[in-house]
């Protein structure tokens, strides 16, 4: 059986009315009282610092200020659990309980700087292994599982062989000229203008996306047919002219001045307003197409977040309660990576949205996290938020 103990620190003076909460796992209260001390006296000797990120600190500073003699150790919960994750839920459980309850995170009134963890450990697991891990082990989404585990209350086992049944991705067929084929290569009898694999691919995700082509599913047979039309075996050029596929089709010009006064005012909220941003684009590298060039398709760094958003079914991430959908026309200026929250398929148009997302404010510790290979929930998990 594993115990462990829910306690609260307090001073014996009378004008002193804080106190601190907190949990142990350790054999006895003494145990726990003097690691206390010792952290206290740390700071003291200056092995530690004064702005230490730990969830005792304010505690330690108490100690320091009115004298580790003054302070007094209780007992408040005594558990006991087979299951060591079952009895650190209730624990974390329970301070959080005294914590929100007495608001001691508030100055003035409590010592505790942070709260305890709000995330479920999974049961029956090495208390080594966090839900990320066993996710990433098993190749599912972390939130999927916890879902699946705290709310449907499967087992991880259970858990997984129901998350893969709901991410199985169905087999496509194609259907062109009343026929069914597996893949693209095989219709190209009809491919008479040798249009690329890669650009018929393109055409058949935008037409899909913009609810231009019919799908049906059969759900007992996992299997999606596609109901392809003409129009993705058009020429890419055709006497010296350009093919633009905007959300209502194609555009064809000459130049790429006259197709920029063409399209400017048809779809003002994807394509630029100056012209120099267009030639700009025409000579980046890597090379953009003209649908990212006009702005109807995501510019080449979110390649990956333009496949998970219109495939996969990420959503753009909140902040205060607001989906931010960025307009590229507005906000891409200059080349900027997303932040990709895989565990809730959520992405975040750059750093900074991340951040206030989350407010998160040191953007040096976060950098730091990154270079020692923190991945974006692991930073999240470091802050102590929740996903």
């Amino acid at each position: 059986m594993f115990e462990g103990r829910i306690y609260k620190i307090s001073c014996t003076r009378s004008d002193v009315k804080q106190f601190y909460v907190g949990q142990s796992v350790e054999k006895s209260l003494e145990i726990r009282w003097n690691k206390h001390k010792r952290d206290a006296e740390q700071l003291l000797t200056k092995k530690r610092s004064k702005n230490d990120r730990g969830k005792a600190i304010k505690l330690h500073q108490a100690m320091l200020t009115y004298g580790v003699d003054s302070m007094i150790i209780k007992e408040l919960e005594f558990y006991e659990y087979k299951d060591k994750n079952e009895l650190l839920n209730k624990l974390d459980e329970r301070e959080n309980y005294f914590i929100d309850t007495y608001n001691l995170k508030k100055d003035g009134i409590g010592w505790n700087k942070n709260s305890a963890s709000r995330i479920k450990r999974p049961l029956g697991q090495d208390t080594r292994k966090t839900w990320e891990s066993i996710a990433k082990e098993y190749g599912v989404g972390t939130r999927q599982l916890m879902y699946q585990v705290n709310e449907k209350g499967l087992s991880i086992e259970e858990a997984i062989i129901v998350i893969n049944e709901l991410n199985k991705k169905p087999t496509r067929l194609y259907s062109y000229g009343r026929q069914t084929y597996k893949v693209i290569k095989e219709l190209q009898p009809y491919n008479k203008h040798n249009v690329d694999k890669k650009t018929l691919e393109t055409r058949i995700r935008t037409l899909i996306k913009d609810n231009k082509l019919r799908i049906d599913l059969n759900k007992e047979k996992n299997i999606e047919t596609v109901f392809l039309i003409d129009s993705i075996f058009a020429p890419i050029s055709s006497r010296g002219e350009i093919i633009v596929i905007t959300p209502d089709g194609e555009e064809k010009g000459k130049t790429i001045i006259e197709l920029w006064e063409k399209l400017l005012p048809e779809y003002p909220d994807y394509v630029p307003d100056k012209y120099p941003t267009i030639t700009s684009r025409m000579g980046k590298r890597p090379k953009w197409t003209y649908e990212q060039v006009f702005g109807f398709r995501f510019p080449p760094d979110f390649k990956e977040a333009e496949d998970l958003i219109n495939n996969k079914g990420y959503q753009w991430g909140e902040i205060d309660g607001k989906q931010k959908i960025p307009s590229f026309k507005k906000d891409y200026k200059t080349r900027t990576n997303p932040i990709i929250l895989h565990s809730i398929s959520t992405i975040y148009f750059k750093e900074q949205d991340w951040c206030d997302a989350y407010k998160l404010t040191d953007r040096k510790q976060i950098k730091k996290l990154r270079d020692e290979g923190k991945t974006n929930e692991e930073i999240l998990e470091y802050y102590k938020k929740e996903i």
